[in-house]
């Protein structure tokens, strides 16, 4: 999760089970097993983690839109990867797949939920996609995603890791004050957790306006009080 001047980015637990998730992914013995599944109810940062990594990495990142179609996914793969999206949908598929071996890159698909109608086609394209390039493909969802893909067998039968995105704890909360420039000892980091109820949303609306505080008071240390007194909605 970024700090304050959006350079740094903080290693929360859940970006941690993240990577660690990834080099299951990275260590599987079936190389059609390309599949990393990532849930969590809202709030929790799978979204911004997901667009950090693909970054990082070089990887295609798309969001599902509601509903979605395998042309729509296609198309907005390409777009993302700079391609020109030919009008038929297995040339399509053949492009994208062939540049994706030949960049070596993965592909970070967020929101998947919305790819569960039609009985799951549009995910049923996803694998297929795994299945021609070998490359990591990591689908985002929210909590109840894991069990909706469970569903589909031939794409569940893909997946080689699980990442669960949990509540924030104290220590994440301190550290993500440390980045925004402020000192939150223990006991004030747990105040923070329990004020935010470990969403990291939530999270990022208290940090900006104690930062405010802080600035106003001129010291970057907060306060247990502070933190009582501040608005995060």
């Amino acid at each position: 999760m970024y700090g304050d001047t959006k350079h740094e980015f903080v290693k929360t637990s859940n970006v941690k089970r993240f990577e660690q998730g990834v080099l299951r992914l990275e260590q599987r013995g079936a190389p059609e097993s390309t599949l990393m599944v990532v849930g969590g109810n809202v709030g929790l940062g799978k979204s911004g983690t997901g667009q950090w990594f693909a970054a990082q990495q070089g990887y295609p990142y798309v969001r599902l839109k509601p509903e979605a179609k395998p042309g729509w996914l296609l198309g907005d793969v390409c777009a993302a990867m700079a391609m020109h999206a030919a009008a038929k949908l297995e040339q399509r598929f053949k492009d994208i797949a062939r540049t994706m071996v030949k960049r070596r890159v993965g592909l970070v698909v967020d929101e998947v939920e919305h790819g569960l109608a039609n009985a799951g086609a549009t995910l049923e394209m996803v694998r297929a996609l795994g299945d021609d390039t070998e490359q990591p493909i990591i689908l985002i969802g929210r909590g109840h995603v894991k069990s909706s893909i469970q569903s589909i067998d031939a794409v569940w039968s893909r997946v080689s890791a699980v990442v669960d995105f949990e509540q924030l704890t104290p220590e994440d909360l301190a550290l993500l004050a440390k980045a925004h420039g402020l000192v939150a000892d223990p006991r004030v980091a747990t105040a923070m957790c329990s004020k935010v109820e470990g969403s990291l949303r939530l999270t990022m609306n208290l940090l900006k306006r104690l930062r405010a505080t802080a600035e106003r008071a001129r010291s970057a240390v907060i306060t247990a009080e502070m933190v009582e007194a501040t608005d995060v909605h």
